[in-house]
């Protein structure tokens, strides 16, 4: 039998043993440590903070795999076509109505002919100027694409469309616009005097107090057939041309007052029409605007834009608002053509009018909430939104027209960007264009003689 001492060295070597073969397995099968991801000295996932010394981990983001990021693209196309398809169903125009346009030369037995023909019933006409063409508005039974088609083939129609609906664009809700814009810097320099602004709107309350004698002419695209709501047009006016205590921007100004939206229901909003849109507008350009405020939206609509486009040619500036609808929806029409001005709206910090539109179409930012303005009666109030924005544009434009005679559309562009004080990101973007507009800073060029 072994002495006890013997035992207890043979256990003891034999836990050793046990112990020193463990180790070298897991030496074996144990992989080398990850290299440092960005070349370091630690030789692993870490780094050092440069403040405290301190190591860190480091996050590396695992890459997306091809099949996310194509479904992340597919997910958003799909987004915007059913964002384009909710705006087309909010496009409203005149149940069983239709525009068609002529040639100008077109007899009235051509017109009741065809109307005989298609079983339309003719509602007005009138003879655009802007156009060159006759342009009748028609009630039909029943709209359909067919019926447009067979419209469009006859030879003796020029073009087809329904007969769109628009709307303004303010909401009901003070002085510091005038101080976003150096306007009392500004009047020193220039009043507008004499220029000619044409406002399409609701018409106007030229017997207000504030703008009493600013009304040089007006055209009313709906006669007696409903009773006019002014408070809209009057507080575009207002902002325009008014004497104190609003303090209009061209307070010289000569407005052209053309009516061409109404109240069909007792408490609805007011609205107009493309047939009457091309009439006032036709009526604003012969009788010499040279800036015409739209502050109101709709529909991408041909006819109206094919006048636009001739009332630009003629050196007619055309400003309007970008759009109430919110942030998710694109600029409104007329301000999305490339021949308008569209404008956008800031609160007293500058910050962007929550309900304003966007997007690449946005020229200018202008003072547009809660602004103080000339109401319907002899009273005041408050408006929000790209409406009141758009005033302000229109008439800093005519204050730049009055120091230089016939300046051009591009030039004026040209004053108005190099004064823009800009607000968002760098240069031109989808929130507030080139940036607030500054009256003064924009009168500078015209000043020096430039």
């Amino acid at each position: 039998m072994r002495p006890p001492s013997v035992l207890i060295y043979n256990r003891m070597f034999s836990l050793a043993w046990t112990g020193l073969l463990a180790i070298a397995m897991l030496l074996l099968f144990t992989p080398p440590p990850p290299a440092f991801a960005d070349g370091g000295p630690d030789g692993g996932n870490f780094h050092r903070s440069s403040a405290s010394g301190k190591k860190t981990k480091k996050v590396t983001r695992a890459k997306k795999p091809r099949r996310a990021k194509k479904a992340k693209r597919k997910s958003r196309r799909k987004t915007a076509r059913s964002a384009t398809r909710r705006a087309q169903r909010q496009i409203l125009q005149r149940p069983r109505q239709i525009l068609v346009a002529f040639p100008a030369s077109t007899s009235d037995e051509t017109v009741t002919a065809l109307a005989r023909e298609f079983r339309l019933q003719r509602l007005a006409g009138s003879k655009i100027g802007l156009l060159g063409q006759l342009v009748v508005k028609f009630r039909t039974r029943r709209l359909s694409p067919a019926l447009r088609r067979r419209l469009l083939a006859d030879p003796r129609t020029a073009r087809v469309q329904p007969n769109f609906i628009y709307r303004l664009l303010s909401s009901p809700s003070m002085g510091y616009a005038a101080r976003a814009l150096n306007l009392d810097k500004a009047h020193k320099i220039a009043l507008g005097n004499g220029v000619k602004i044409a406002i399409l709107d609701g018409g106007i309350n030229a017997q207000h107090p504030a703008i009493a004698h600013t009304v040089s002419a007006r055209f009313d695209a709906l006669g007696g057939s409903n009773k006019p709501d002014t408070t809209h047009g009057t507080g575009i006016a207002s902002i325009i041309a008014a004497s104190d205590p609003v303090g209009g921007v061209a307070p010289r100004a000569a407005l052209l007052s053309a009516r061409v939206f109404g109240r069909e229901l007792r408490k609805g909003p007011l609205q107009g029409e493309t047939f009457n849109l091309l009439r006032g507008l036709d009526w604003a350009v012969r009788n010499k605007a040279e800036v015409i405020n739209m502050s109101f939206a709709g529909p991408e609509d041909g006819l109206f834009h094919e006048a636009l486009k001739a009332a630009a040619g003629m050196n007619v500036v055309l400003v309007a608002a970008a759009g109430n609808k919110g942030p998710r929806q694109p600029v409104a029409y007329p301000a999305a053509y490339e021949e308008v001005i569209a404008v956008t709206a800031v609160d007293t910090k500058n910050r962007l009018y929550r309900h304003a539109s966007r997007g690449r179409q946005i020229a200018f930012a202008a003072p547009g909430v809660d602004i103080f303005v000339a109401r319907k009666s002899r009273g005041y109030g408050l408006m929000s939104g790209t409406s009141p924005a758009a005033a302000f544009v229109s008439g800093s434009i005519a204050l730049v027209i009055q120091k230089n005679p016939g300046i051009s559309i591009a030039k004026i562009k040209d004053y108005l960007k190099a004064s823009a004080r800009d607000l968002g990101a760098g240069g031109r973007d989808r929130l507030y264009g080139y940036g607030l507009i500054d009256i003064y800073r924009a009168l500078q060029p015209a000043k020096a003689g430039k």
